[in-house]
């Protein structure tokens, strides 16, 4: 090793850790994207998985909309794990990076009132979802609240979601 392979190694090392942390950022913003964009995805099947609840629709179709929520349901939970691993991953490289560099992250913007809304309807799907799947598993009273309180939440997710797009478009 010369005399100048020290200044290497380390020159290699910083770009290796800013290469890490700047990887870790957008992928924590593009999976939590993708995260968000599958819970509001899951709004189709869940509105048929609601017909169900208060009137059976044919097997086949009840198990499409079961198997669909239940897929959009799996990647939006897959990839909010992976969302919150790439921000661990973050966390622990910025602490290395600041010997090299100063980074600096925008502050993330406060969850919109429409995003709230959309991921409070995924416990209720849950309810209608287990229900497609097996019509005596749940008794009778649970599934009309957690059908009716759906009916309600998409109901304010879609006013809001107006609201946002009427602002929007001042």
């Amino acid at each position: 090793m010369g005399p100048g392979a020290p200044l290497e190694l380390s020159v290699a090392d910083d770009r290796a850790v800013l290469q890490v942390a700047l990887s870790a950022y957008f992928a924590s913003q593009q999976f939590a994207s993708l995260g968000s964009a599958y819970v509001e995805r899951s709004m189709i099947p869940s509105a048929l998985l609601c017909v169900n609840a208060w009137r059976p629709l044919p097997h086949f179709i009840a198990w499409a909309a079961a198997l669909a929520w239940g897929g959009c349901a799996a990647l939006a939970v897959s990839f909010d794990v992976l969302a919150w691993r790439a921000r661990r991953r973050l966390v622990a490289a910025l602490s290395r990076a600041r010997e090299a560099v100063h980074l600096h992250f925008a502050p993330a913007p406060a969850p919109s009132a429409s995003s709230l809304l959309v991921h409070a309807l995924v416990p209720l799907s849950g309810i209608l979802w287990a229900h497609a799947l097996r019509p005596d598993l749940l008794p009778p009273a649970v599934v009309s609240l957690g059908s009716r309180s759906w009916l309600v939440l998409v109901g304010l997710w879609l006013a809001v979601k107006e609201t946002d797009r009427r602002r929007g478009s001042w």
